[in-house]
């Protein structure tokens, strides 16, 4: 592997770790306030977190696998590996936003639950910008690897934050 190669390899790496990194930050603030709030729309988004959170698991997984050198049952490497992975994380990603949108159906059709209070609202606030931040530093990593995992890993950025418009 040239050094090009590995510098933009190792920045693939480094945007899917920290963003996991922040993930499980967000999915332990979400989880409890939405919680303490009673607001489902925030422990939804904390699912959904947790969705994303698993993508990176799979993602950097892809990367560690798919930067193997070839050998003798694997002669042009393990990159096609990295394929594999990223439709694990589109089927992931589907089915976490499944998920919410069921809950959502089912939180409708109940109307029995109390309004959220400030709180949900202050940590859907604070984990916009953060989402998004990671959001556009995934995406220009991405046009520079060109890896699809990275690419369905940023493909929804604002589908998360979507429902918190509605706490």
């Amino acid at each position: 592997m040239n050094d090009n190669f590995k510098s933009i390899y190792s920045e693939g790496y480094r945007v899917t770790l920290i963003g996991g990194i922040c993930n499980v930050g967000l999915i332990t603030l979400k989880l409890v306030a939405g919680i303490v709030s009673h607001s489902e729309a925030l422990i939804a988004d904390a699912v959904y977190s947790l969705s994303d959170l698993i993508a990176d698991l799979i993602t950097l997984a892809g990367f560690k696998i798919g930067r193997k050198e070839a050998d003798a049952n694997h002669h042009f490497g393990h990159g096609r590996v990295e394929t594999f992975f990223s439709s694990l994380t589109g089927m992931l990603l589907v089915l976490g936003g499944g998920y919410i949108a069921f809950h959502a159906i089912v939180s409708i059709k109940s109307l029995s639950h109390p309004p959220p209070g400030i709180l949900a609202v202050g940590v859907a606030f604070f984990s916009i910008p953060i989402k998004e931040g990671l959001y556009q530093w995934t995406i220009r990593v991405w046009i520079l690897m060109k890896k699809m995992g990275l690419k369905k890993k940023a493909d929804n950025p604002l589908f998360p934050h979507a429902n918190l418009l509605f706490f």
